[in-house]
């Protein structure tokens, strides 16, 4: 698997999403996992720091052009707090439903 902080977040879902169902002797429920954990997994690097998303270096640029200097240390304390309670839902929703995808 690719990791997001080395390129960029969406073309790596995009190329993870495309070696999952090449995965060989693999059950279909844990593939179907494997694609949920993908968006998830390569998604949280982008969200924490802002190397790992071309949008947001776009976005920081563009501030910074405007005036508003957000640093990258700013931006992870904040990434940081809102960040991981969405990782914990997320992962609290994907555990609550992976039974029901069993069954």
């Amino acid at each position: 698997m690719v990791l997001s902080g080395v390129m960029n977040n969406l073309p790596t879902v995009l190329i993870n999403s495309l070696a999952i169902p090449d995965a060989y002797a693999i059950d279909p429920v844990v593939r179907e996992v494997m694609v949920y954990a993908n968006v998830i997994g390569c998604n949280i690097g982008a969200k924490i720091t802002p190397i790992g998303s071309l949008s947001t270096l776009l976005w920081l640029n563009v501030l910074a052009r405007k005036g508003l200097h957000i640093s990258w240390v700013q931006y992870v304390r904040i990434a940081v707090v809102l960040t991981l309670p969405v990782l914990l839902a997320s992962l609290l929703g994907l555990a609550i439903w992976l039974p029901w995808l069993i069954a």
